[in-house]
């Protein structure tokens, strides 16, 4: 049996296929732990499959490599029981992968002040933007 769930995915980058990884471990926590979280697995497929930007180099403290996709979802899980309009005009939703491609983290972030397709102090966060949807 895999250990992972995975999705195929067009990397917007390179034009090419990649596989996004959703771990087995990971999927059993967020459903015992965070069920919101867990509701909002098919809001993080939307995004991956419809970024606005990828960021690349995740600035944190184990390990700078990995990658960010950011997008604006059509609806979101605010409770286990109610789905909402994501509110576009003040946040983006993030989905976080390491080098392996698998999904370790997703969640609604502020905008950016001079880019309101971006997360807040994108800059200051990731290593640089590797892409961003052409509008």
């Amino acid at each position: 049996m895999a250990n992972a769930r995975i999705i195929t995915i067009k990397f917007p980058p390179t034009g090419q296929d990649i596989d996004i990884r959703f771990e087995h471990d990971w999927l059993n926590d967020l459903y015992k732990y965070e069920p919101v979280k867990f509701q909002n697995l098919l809001t993080a497929v939307e995004v991956l499959k419809n970024p606005t930007r990828i960021y690349v180099g995740l600035k944190r403290i184990l390990s700078n490599n990995g990658l960010c996709f950011v997008g604006k979802p059509k609806k979101w899980y605010i409770r286990e029981d109610k789905l909402v309009d994501f509110p576009k005009d003040k946040l983006v939703y993030t989905v976080f992968l390491n080098d392996r491609y698998s999904v370790f983290e997703l969640r609604a972030t502020e905008v950016d002040f001079f880019d309101p397709e971006s997360p807040i102090d994108w800059a200051e966060r990731f290593g640089g933007e590797i892409w961003k949807k052409d509008f």
